[in-house]
């Protein structure tokens, strides 16, 4: 069968050090006969997680119980433990008083858990997070023997102190409080929320490249996330130190209501990063015409160059006709290149966007032109359609020549 065989690919990528991801992208797809073949239950636990999370819809509750019940016995009730941390089955599944899962978890992991998601996506360590909750268990008996006897059903929050307590007790077992960043690039509101409850100064702290939990949720577009960061005290001039804000990337990801929500709280207009480019350049770069009207109405000059590049040059190279109809009607240089002698035609090329090629040719731009490194727009073109468009220019003259003679 197809599964058993690429259950036998993936044993020996893991075996021999090999990439495992392209094989765990197919498995993923067939996850519906995975669940039934024994040879998926033999696959690593990281894999079969990491499997898990790369499908794309929630499994059936027959599905999920199938799933964790198997694992249970073919791995013991651990692997069952940390599988239902994934958020695999229907709402609640896990949550239910009713559910027919091998083990229940008791209400303050639960919570945690919830906050904290154990994906490939967020990086999560397996075998980090089994270890802590092992750990926790051997503080506390009654919490061993609560989940050992799964007398108390779970649920969403609890309010008791002691429940409180133990909560916090917990949230010193995760290994960095700047978790609250890495919840914002995944747009996972809740535990935002949660760090921000138990470590308040953690709202502005920086990832390892210097950008704030702020700055990730407007480059994912993370609106909800964004919005509570900048309620709670984020700094909304936060600046990476190649200069981009948080308003470049609210720019760029082309959410309007947090653009204007930033600029509401203080955000400075008219900051730049290193390549001397504003919010508007961002915007014409990303192809957001709402945001780049808004931008303009605000005061940013469409006119002004970032170090050299103008916004038409972005705008083509975004790939966005409207954008780009947007600044083409206006008294901005069409032909000028960027400080590395790319013209918008090499942009509109690099965009894959024939349309703005097209208009650009019409407005006497040369599909010959070339670079400082000698690249024309049919060397940086990658789209079959451009290429080919591209390619029609060149090579048309001498095509109509040869069917005259």
């Amino acid at each position: 069968m197809a599964v058993s065989r690429l259950c036998a690919k993936y044993q020996k990528c893991y075996e021999t050090g090999g990439d495992t991801s392209g094989v765990e992208d197919m498995l993923a797809v067939v996850f519906n006969k995975c669940i039934e073949e024994d040879s998926f239950y033999d696959l690593p636990m990281q894999g079969i997680c990491n499997i898990v999370s790369k499908k794309n819809e929630h499994l059936s509750l027959k599905e999920a119980d199938q799933l964790v019940s198997k694992l249970a016995e073919k791995k013991g009730q651990e692997a069952a433990k940390i599988l239902s941390v994934l958020d695999i089955g229907p709402v609640g599944y896990f949550d239910a008083a009713s559910t027919v899962s091998p083990l229940r978890i008791c209400p303050v992991i639960r919570e945690l858990l919830d906050a904290r998601p154990v994906t490939a996506r967020t990086g999560g360590d397996i075998r980090q997070l089994e270890k802590r909750i092992q750990e926790l268990e051997k503080k506390n008996a009654e919490l061993k023997k609560e989940n050992e006897e799964n007398k108390k059903k779970l649920r969403a929050k609890s309010e008791s102190s002691q429940s409180k307590d133990l909560e916090e007790k917990l949230f010193l077992l995760l290994p960095d409080e700047k978790d609250i960043v890495e919840a914002s690039e995944s747009g996972n509101l809740k535990a935002v929320q949660y760090y921000a409850k138990i470590k308040p100064k953690s709202i502005n702290l920086e990832n390892e490249e210097g950008y704030s939990a702020l700055q990730i949720a407007c480059l994912n577009s993370h609106d909800d996330v964004a919005e509570f960061l900048i309620k709670n005290g984020a700094d909304v001039n936060h600046s990476h130190k190649k200069g981009d804000t948080a308003l470049h990337f609210a720019a760029l990801g082309g959410s309007l209501s947090t653009v204007e929500l930033l600029l509401a709280s203080g955000a400075r207009l008219d900051a730049v990063d290193s390549s001397q480019m504003n919010a508007l350049n961002y915007a014409a770069q990303g192809g957001n015409l709402d945001v780049v009207k808004f931008l303009v109405e605000k005061g940013l000059d469409p006119l002004r160059e970032a170090d050299g590049t103008t916004n038409i040059w972005f705008a083509a190279y975004s790939g966005d006709v409207e954008t780009f109809a947007y600044f083409i009607d206006m008294d901005i240089d069409k032909e000028k290149p960027n400080k590395m002698g790319e013209t918008p035609l090499h942009a509109a090329a690099m965009s894959g966007n024939v349309d703005i090629a097209d208009v650009l040719i019409d407005f006497g731009l040369d599909p010959h032109a070339k670079s400082l490194s000698g690249s024309t727009p049919l060397d940086v073109a990658t789209e079959e359609e451009m290429i080919d468009f591209l390619q029609g220019i060149e090579f048309g003259g001498d095509e109509d020549t040869e069917e005259e003679e």
